[in-house]
């Protein structure tokens, strides 16, 4: 059994060391995830917990995520130690007790909690939890919704990423029952239960004719599309449309055209950790043989942007997880809501850079300035055989 030590790094100098089971890190490796996350987050005792990325081969600055565990393996030193950086939000401090730059619940006011109250819930044991959320009478005005919406933007703002993940997936799901309500009330509107009478119902039918003969058309509306955009909640977003490839060397290399297309379904429960992540998009699963020469793969992404802000100026696409085949990133730029471009990927596929048997998963996302992921994740699968 190898065991390989974990090696958590913070840029103020804290570190923090866990040893794990290397069969274990591959065959369970969303367990693994868990474990270095809640390692960082005890690291940072009371910073935000950001991210954790780690240095492949090339240079290039990986995101680790439970996908890519496997391939950070791969980057041990000869004493069996893997380098991860641990990075944290920097969460600036205002007046009254908020925070900048955190994520609230529909911008919900919170209650400031006195410095000396005497009515303040003592911790009934280690592993409990209370929030401030108003006095009893406060709380009473406002009523159960306000006290929910408070208490769901607390726990968006919780320093553990395992508890912020679990609460925006609790939040998808209330939307979506609450949809499928809603749809069910729409189309059971209008059934009669079949003890009218036929003389009601010719009643009705007179009564709703004099009104419609009363009805008076009211003026109409015309609505300003600035003004309207305006309303909108700002949101960046981004969705593969279609996508597509082109071999330099057919013969020895295997494009399955069949895999390619949205895999969003497979891939949902690590896109609840990227709240604006959400598409997955199998650009390519290409089959490459060993005894081939240098070969690459051209392939071509149609990108829209479907959000309601557009992209920032520093916008890029990198790499964050598995190999890079040669192609780490490229600068993006503003994109308006609505338009839509075109993304090229120029891989490089060579015999040498893969056994046969292996298989490899590299995934690209578009980064903000502050090196956050949104819209779409792009994946490619190669297998060498």
């Amino acid at each position: 059994m190898a065991i390989v030590t974990v090696q958590l790094l913070h840029k103020d100098g804290s570190a923090r060391s866990i040893a794990m089971d290397e069969q274990e890190m591959k065959h369970l490796n969303e367990a693994a995830f868990s474990a270095i996350c809640k390692c960082a987050d005890e690291m940072l005792e009371g910073k935000v917990f950001k991210r954790i990325t780690y240095m492949d081969d090339e240079g290039d600055l990986c995101t680790l995520t439970a996908v890519s565990v496997s391939d950070a393996l791969r980057f041990c030193d000869q004493e069996g130690i893997l380098h991860f950086n641990v990075e944290s939000e920097e969460v600036l401090h205002q007046e009254g007790g908020s925070f900048c730059g955190q994520p609230t619940l529909s911008q919900v006011p919170l209650p400031v909690a006195p410095e000396h109250s005497e009515k303040e819930r003592k911790l009934s044991d280690a592993d409990s939890q209370y929030f401030y959320i108003g006095e009893a009478e406060e709380t009473q005005e406002a009523g159960s919704e306000a006290i929910s919406a408070a208490a769901m933007a607390l726990l968006l703002k919780h320093p553990d990423a395992a508890i912020r993940a679990a609460t925006q997936e609790a939040l998808r799901l209330s939307a979506s029952a609450a949809a499928k309500e809603d749809s069910l009330t729409e189309n059971e509107w209008g059934k009669t239960d079949g003890l009218c009478s036929k003389e009601a119902l010719e009643d009705c039918d007179k009564e709703s004719s004099q009104a419609s003969e009363e009805w008076e058309k009211p003026d109409e509306v015309v609505l300003d599309p600035e003004k309207t955009a305006e309303a909108l909640p700002k949101r960046k977003s981004g969705k593969v449309l279609c996508a597509h490839s082109s071999l330099t060397e057919p013969e020895v290399m295997i494009d399955c055209a069949d895999a390619r297309g949205d895999v969003t379904a497979d891939f949902g429960h690590l896109l609840v950790q990227y709240p604006e992540v959400s598409q997955a998009f199998r650009l390519a699963r290409l089959l490459v043989s060993h005894a081939g020469s240098d070969g690459k793969a051209l392939l071509k992404a149609v990108v829209t942007n479907d959000g309601t802000e557009t992209w920032p100026d520093t916008c890029s696409l990198q790499l964050v997880a598995g190999p890079s085949l040669g192609f780490p990133g490229l600068p993006l730029g503003p994109v308006s809501p609505g338009e839509t471009v075109e993304l090229v990927l120029d891989l490089g596929l060579g015999a040498e850079s893969g056994q046969p048997g292996l298989g490899q998963l590299s995934a690209w996302a578009v980064l903000d300035e502050q090196g956050a992921p949104f819209g779409p994740l792009m994946m490619v699968e190669v297998g060498y055989i």
